[in-house]
Order: C-alpha cells, then sequence, then structure tokens
C-alpha cells in the first residue's frame, strides 16, 4: 500500500511539478487558516432569547467548559463569559474515562439548565440541573434519563402535579398553565428501552419527588417526548413499530 501511494505521488509531482503543488498547497492552507478562528467555540454558539449559549475554548484544559454572554449592542460595553457548567466540577469517573455529555437544555426563563452526563461510557446517562442565577453546584436528579425538556419557565412555586395523564384512550388534562419551571424527562428499564415519562418541579433544589406522567409496561411500545417549536405544547407518545399514542399539553 505504501508503494502505491508513492507511485502516485511521484506521477503526480511529474504531471504538475512539484514546486506547483506545494504552491497550491501553502495557499490552500493559508486559506483554510484565515477561516478558522483562533480559539473556536465547539460546537458554535446557539442564540437563544438575550442569551448566547456556547462551549469554551478548550486549548488550556481537558474537561468542557459551557457558557453564556448576554448578547448586546455593538456600542455597549461586551459583557462577561458567565460559566454554566464546568465538568471538572462533576464526579470523574474512577478509571480515568472522560465524562461524556450527551445534551443541554435551557430553560425557557434562562434561570436553569439541564445537562444528560454519562460517566461510564455505556451510553446511560443521569440528569443534572444547574440554577444559573446563582453560585450552587449542580445537582443530579435522575439516573438512566434517555431524553428531558423543559415546560413551563416562569417563577412560579406551583408544582409539576399540574399534569394529568389517563389511559390511551383519553386525552390529557391540567389543572393549570405550565407557568413553572419543570423539567419532563424519560427514563429506560433494563433493556434500555424508554418506557416511563417523568415530571420534576424544580421550584426548590433540590427537587422533590418526580411524578409519574406516562407508564408504557408493553415491550413493544417506547415513550418519547418533544416540545413544538413555540415551546407551547408538549407531546408525549407511546409508540411500536406499527401504531403511535399520542398526547398533546
Amino acid at each position: 500500500m505504501q508503494g502505491h501511494l508513492s507511485s502516485e505521488r511521484l506521477y503526480t509531482n511529474s504531471v504538475f511539478g512539484s514546486s506547483d503543488i506545494n504552491k497550491i498547497e501553502t495557499r490552500l492552507y493559508q486559506e483554510m487558516a484565515e477561516r478558522v478562528v483562533a480559539s473556536p467555540s465547539t460546537p458554535p454558539p446557539e442564540s437563544s432569547g438575550d442569551w448566547l449559549y456556547y462551549q469554551a475554548d478548550q486549548s488550556n484544559h481537558s474537561y468542557a467548559v459551557f457558557v453564556r454572554k448576554r448578547v448586546v449592542n455593538a456600542s455597549q460595553p461586551q459583557p462577561e463569559e458567565q460559566v454554566i457548567l464546568d465538568t471538572s466540577a462533576l464526579p470523574q469517573p474512577s478509571d480515568g474515562r472522560p465524562l461524556l455529555i450527551g445534551s443541554m437544555q435551557i430553560s425557557r426563563d434562562h434561570t436553569y439548565a439541564c445537562f444528560t452526563v454519562d460517566s461510564t461510557g455505556g451510553e446511560v446517562y443521569s440528569l443534572w440541573v444547574v440554577n444559573m442565577q446563582s453560585a450552587d453546584p449542580p445537582v443530579c436528579v435522575a439516573d438512566g434519563v434517555v431524553s428531558a425538556v423543559w415546560v413551563g419557565g416562569a417563577s412560579s412555586a406551583a408544582a409539576a402535579n399540574d399534569f394529568s395523564l389517563g389511559p390511551k384512550k383519553d386525552p390529557p388534562c391540567t389543572s393549570s398553565p405550565h407557568a413553572f419551571p419543570a423539567l419532563v424527562y424519560t427514563t429506560a428499564d433494563s433493556s434500555g428501552r424508554p418506557d416511563r415519562v417523568l415530571a420534576l418541579s424544580l421550584a426548590h433544589l433540590p427537587p422533590k419527588r418526580p411524578r409519574v406522567l406516562l407508564s408504557e409496561n408493553d415491550a413493544g411500545f417506547l415513550c418519547h417526548l418533544h416540545v413544538t417549536k413555540d415551546t407551547n405544547f408538549l407531546q408525549l407518545a407511546s409508540a411500536s413499530k406499527s401504531c403511535t399514542a399520542l398526547w398533546v399539553d
């Protein structure tokens, strides 16, 4: 294989001329380097409301650091970054393997952030919550989490008990609007099947016991979560290969 590659290289040089190729390679490298930010954010910043959320430059450390910055006019003084989560502050695996951050979700009022964290490498995630308006450390609120979404977001002491789901044939009902910060998330059984949907009020941290919204005992069905783009509706689904039961709240 190495001999074949060397032959290809010699042939290319013979056709184009090695000096010309070097000039092209140098020019292409310079053009690409000019388009790469010296201290990149990975992934790119995400705009939400009056904030930019992104991952800080990791050139000086090996742990992921998630930050945010308020968006202001160019004429105003640029605000400093606010650290949301420094993953080095989380419990680290004893075998030295790195933590894997699965996803990050921001509450509608930009008060809370939740993260799914895999510390085993087995794609088994725990759910952590941090209050971005305080200096309190992150709190682990659930294990074996598959997905999570925020509902509500205004500062209200109402609890997640506002949710109520009946049997599959019945529509969901609520006793009041979702004006409170709460997490709705799915957990998996021992086989990895998402089988339950739970709601957790964040009126206080650490939160109280979550409420089970949906429990799917049929091994052929999987539970799913989705919030509409305008964040006004929560969709819960229990789906098999042939049919789907859907609730919209």
